[in-house]
């Protein structure tokens, strides 16, 4: 007999092992086994509570927003769309905003007048970012001395990439890293944009794990740099219907680590039906939600719109006759009756709905009835219906709402369990 199996044989078998590999038993005379402890690491420190100190909350310092509720300095936001859905455009028109002090879309604020703002776009070359923006200021007649605090970087001149996927794990480029840190805080930058995400980093899309180790580089520079950093990405296909937290393409570290997301989606079939445009101009107008996750502000269930206008850049030589033509986010309201109305006015009015509990009796269809749900919509959009214009524009407003899906009638019994046509909630997504 060989030393080895000699060996072995001296060994002890509780149970045989067959090919099904059954579980070993155990002697129930033996005392339990009890796994040593595990020593703590050598640079382990003791936690020690801190109990609660109270803070007047008026001397609390408010929140750093830059602009509007999604730009945010010292910490990560993310737009993310499908392709051709004017995301990278957006970002550029709302940089503009940021760098002059306003807001060329007319609907958020920015904080502390003009801003600092470096543009990172990984992904094309400097002349195609000169033809956008140059698109923009003919748009909006802007100034090339009104446009002192923008920086623009292209990723054909330099690349970007703070981490990248080796044998050993995620090797993060700290020399880059710590480049970019400098160069912020020497340009004295407010926000940075970066565009795409994809392209600032050579790891799997798709893992959790290298994804969150990014993040944490990108928290890190927003916190260092006390800047905004803005990334920029792409949702996987979704058939065109409005794009979801769920559709964000990748890893969802990306999300679980930014402090606000939006979402923007091209203009679907059944809503241009409904608010009455042409199919084929459609992908023309997109709506954005901007509270797809937004830790420091209450979710509405809101979106908003820009209609993408062609800009001619006047660049037109043999043998391209026709010249070059860009796609500009330009500001667009709801058409008809609902022009008046902010988005989160027809949510309000959707949620009213949603909130009656007997809707035969207080949302009523007919106009004439004592429970004509027009009461309550009048009272929350300050008309008066006793006036018989109001009364009409009113009626013109629910009609509206129920070909934009935000409303539907359906029927409910009263308490003499007839039925009677009420005013129910819209259907939450609109589809293609």
């Amino acid at each position: 007999m060989s030393v080895v199996a000699a060996a072995l044989a001296e060994v002890p078998l509780h149970g045989a092992i067959t090919r099904k590999s059954p579980r070993r038993t155990r002697d129930p005379t033996s005392e339990p086994y009890i796994p040593p402890p595990v020593p703590p690491p050598a640079s382990a420190r003791e936690w020690t509570a801190t109990p609660y100190r109270w803070v007047d909350p008026s001397t609390l310092p408010p929140r750093q927003y830059v602009f509007g509720s999604h730009f945010h300095r010292g910490y990560v936001s993310v737009t993310a769309g499908s392709g051709g859905a004017g995301k990278s455009m957006r970002d550029l028109v709302d940089a503009v905003s940021m760098v002059l002090g306003k807001d060329l879309l007319g609907r958020d604020r920015v904080f502390g007048g003009k801003q600092r703002v470096w543009v990172m776009n990984l992904e094309d070359d400097r002349t195609e970012l000169d033809r956008r923006i140059g698109a923009i200021c003919l748009r909006y007649d802007i100034a090339q001395a009104d446009l002192d605090g923008l920086f623009v970087d292209s990723g054909r001149d330099r690349e970007l990439i703070i981490a990248r996927e080796t044998r050993d794990g995620v090797y993060i480029n700290i020399a880059d890293v710590e480049a970019l840190k400098t160069e912020l805080r020497r340009r004295q930058i407010d926000v940075l944009i970066v565009d795409p995400f994809v392209e600032s980093h050579a790891v799997s899309e798709s893992l959790n794990d290298q994804v969150k180790q990014v993040m944490a580089q990108w928290r890190q520079i927003a916190h260092d740099c006390g800047v905004s950093v803005e990334l920029v990405h792409h949702i996987r296909k979704n058939g065109g219907n409005e794009a979801s937290i769920d559709d964000v393409r990748g890893a969802v570290a990306m999300i679980g680590s930014a402090r606000s997301v939006r979402l923007m989606s091209a203009m679907s079939e059944k809503e241009a039906q409904a608010f009455g445009i042409e199919s084929k101009e459609r992908r023309h107008y997109v709506s954005v939600n901007p509270y797809g996750k937004a830790n420091f502000a209450a979710p509405v269930d809101a979106r908003d719109w820009f209609k993408l206008e062609t800009i001619a850049l006047g660049n037109a030589r043999e043998p391209y006759n026709d010249g070059d033509r860009v796609g500009v986010p330009t500001p667009w309201s709801l058409p008809g009756p609902l022009a008046s109305l902010q988005f989160t006015d027809c949510a309000a009015i959707k949620a009213l709905a949603a909130a009656q509990d007997d809707p035969a009796v207080t949302a009523r269809v007919n106009k004439t009835a004592g429970g004509w749900f027009g009461r309550l919509v009048a009272s929350h959009l300050d008309i008066a219906i006793t006036d018989p214009q109001g009364s009409k524009e009113v009626e013109r407003i629910l009609n509206a709402l129920v070909k934009a899906k935000w409303l539907r009638e359906g029927m409910a019994n009263d308490s003499k369990r007839m039925p009677k046509t009420v005013f129910l909630p819209g259907i939450d997504e609109v589809s293609q």
